[in-house]
């Protein structure tokens, strides 16, 4: 079944559902919808349930977050002389503190005498901030940033550190870059090298990157691995996504949507069924592309925090409504009765 939201040129996503007319225990929802030429409908929502009120949310088990810096030199002025970096180091942290037990990983890349520096796992906003306040003090940064930027080899290393040796489930990276690489090729081989070994239909986030561009570029590169590797490459599953640092605040949110849905559950073994007037074909994970025939669907062993349901029809759907049920992260049942309009 297509993905209907389309990345890079594509429509407006759709408007999202006026809060008046949520159902109970849901904060946010949105829906999108096409008609196929064979006659049949394609629907996909969007759901964000309360989790406050379902007992809370939980980062996935075996899940670590890393967070790569450029540090070459070409980054200076667009990301740590102006302190951009600093504000989404900052807001990352105290969003995944609470969830992640071990601290988040991180490394700087692209020094002058090094490809790349695990500066370690850190806990708090503040140890993150101490870190770069001590390597952007005037002089410090002149002498450590490179003068080329090099990825693939600290992605490599991250793998091989938490996926091999850690044994970790899911490895979120999120790289904030100002685009400027010197080894594309090779970044790009890497990473349909690494989502081919570690993510698959049934696990789709071994293996995840998150790109945030500093300056002023077009980001080209970026931007082609974000919408290209999956038609490119065979066998891989897209878990690439890129923004820009522009609006700090809107770069935040997007990030941790990503986080939401990949790393952090609102509970387990979900089930989703559609009732309509018309025949359902088939329904299931929207944003993994797992699906069941019919109009049941148990595939959601770990129900994500932002929810991306799919399902396809005969004809256009009337009288349309969606039950999404799971077992909270609090050890109690959810189950929402969802009326949809197309």
């Amino acid at each position: 079944m297509p993905k209907l939201a389309k990345k890079d040129g594509g429509p407006p996503p759709p408007p999202p559902v006026a809060a008046a007319a949520l159902p109970k225990g849901i904060k946010a929802m949105s829906v999108v919808s096409e008609a196929q030429p064979n006659g049949n409908t394609i629907v996909q929502i969007e759901l964000t349930p309360d989790t406050a009120s379902t007992g809370g949310a939980a980062m996935v088990d075996g899940t670590d977050v890393v967070l790569v810096l450029d540090a070459s030199f070409s980054m200076y002025a667009s990301a740590y002389r102006n302190l951009k970096v600093f504000d989404v180091v900052d807001k990352v942290v105290a969003f995944l503190n609470p969830f992640d037990k071990d601290g988040i990983d991180v490394y700087i890349h692209s020094l002058r005498d090094e490809p790349f520096k695990h500066i370690g796992a850190i806990a708090t906003p503040g140890e993150v901030q101490q870190h770069l306040t001590d390597f952007v003090e005037i002089g410090t940064a002149r002498k450590l940033m490179g003068t080329k930027t090099v990825c693939a080899p600290v992605l490599r290393d991250i793998a091989r550190r938490l996926k091999e040796e850690k044994g970790s489930t899911n490895v979120f990276i999120a790289v904030l870059t100002d685009g400027e690489f010197d080894d594309e090729t090779d970044t790009e081989n890497a990473i349909v090298e690494l989502g081919k070994k570690y993510n698959t239909k049934a696990e789709p986030f071994g293996f995840k990157l998150h790109f945030t561009g500093f300056g002023n570029l077009q980001f080209k590169f970026l931007k082609r691995l974000d919408d290209e590797l999956e038609a490119k490459h065979p066998g891989f599953i897209d878990c690439v996504d890129f923004d820009t640092a522009a609006e700090i605040e809107g770069t935040i949110q997007h990030m941790v949507k990503e986080f939401q849905s990949a790393i952090i559950c609102a509970g387990s073994n979900g089930t989703v069924s559609v009732k309509c007037d018309q025949k359902v074909i088939k329904v299931g994970d929207a944003k993994t592309n797992r699906y069941d025939d019919g109009d049941f669907y148990s595939g959601f062993e770990v129900v994500p925090a932002v929810v991306s349901i799919g399902f396809e029809v005969v004809g256009k759907p009337t009288n349309l409504t969606v039950d999404l049920a799971y077992e909270t992260v609090g050890g109690a049942m959810a189950e929402f009765k969802i009326p949809v309009t197309v």
